[in-house]
């Protein structure tokens, strides 16, 4: 991060593909895969459970990490994926 702050280095929205892995081990295969929108929203309609999100880029960066998520009966969650790109 700059100091001061440099407003063309504020956070941006990525587009990936994000996966949902049913359980918790993303070693396992994807539950559904789906495309983010062009302002890194997506959206699932998936069973109750605990299952992991992440998004997978074709290159290393950005690297982003990998959420652990309990959907319960009746109930929309949100969950934001954080992308790191490596430049400060």
């Amino acid at each position: 991060m700059r100091d001061p702050p440099d407003s063309a280095c504020a956070d941006r929205p990525y587009q990936t593909a994000v996966q949902i892995i049913l359980g918790l081990s993303p070693q396992s295969a994807p539950f559904a895969t789906q495309e983010t929108d062009l302002n890194g929203n997506y959206r699932f309609m998936i069973p109750p459970g605990q299952y992991s999100v992440q998004a997978v880029g074709k290159n290393s960066f950005p690297a982003c990490s990998t959420q652990e998520i309990a959907i319960e009966p009746a109930m929309i969650k949100t969950l934001n994926l954080v992308c790191d790109t490596g430049i400060r």
